[in-house]
């Protein structure tokens, strides 16, 4: 693993916001030996350090898999409304240049009640650090809510 320092019918945008991102890849060094060790492929589990305005310090983990695609994990956010969980996110990742991807995941979010209150979206743009076991970039956070009928 690598380690490191982001649909309803109808929809209400409720908030977005950037915010900033750091990962390290949590793995062996046997694993930098592979190909993907030139910087030039994302492969790989990594544990993500996500700094949102309004929110402490926290850890995400994100799993990127050889055919472009990716999971997430992020369990419990608080925003002002109250707690939420979110689900695993799901999406696609791809490389836009050297050491430097693009990725978006998408995911539900429930109430503490098991209620949907909507979705999020995040997206990531990452570059990574010259030593290939860390990446930073911002990320774009849009969440939505289900709109009433």
């Amino acid at each position: 693993m690598q380690r490191g320092n982001m649909q309803p019918t109808r929809r209400l945008s409720l908030r977005s916001f950037f915010t900033g991102i750091t990962a390290t890849a949590v793995s062996s060094g046997a694993d930098r030996q592979r190909p993907s060790a030139t910087g030039q492929r994302m492969e790989g589990s990594w544990v993500v350090n996500v700094n949102q305005p309004g929110f402490p310090p926290s850890q995400r983990l994100f799993t990127f898999f050889s055919d472009g695609t990716i999971i997430g994990h992020d369990v419990l956010q608080a925003p002002p409304s109250g707690v939420e969980w979110w689900t695993t996110a799901h999406g696609e990742w791809i490389r836009n240049g050297n050491r430097e991807f693009n990725a978006i995941v998408v995911g539900l979010r429930f109430n503490g009640q098991a209620n949907m209150l909507g979705m999020f979206k995040i997206r990531m743009s990452v570059r990574l650090k010259d030593s290939l076991v860390e990446w930073e970039g911002p990320a774009r956070i849009d969440v939505t809510g289900v709109a009433d009928n």
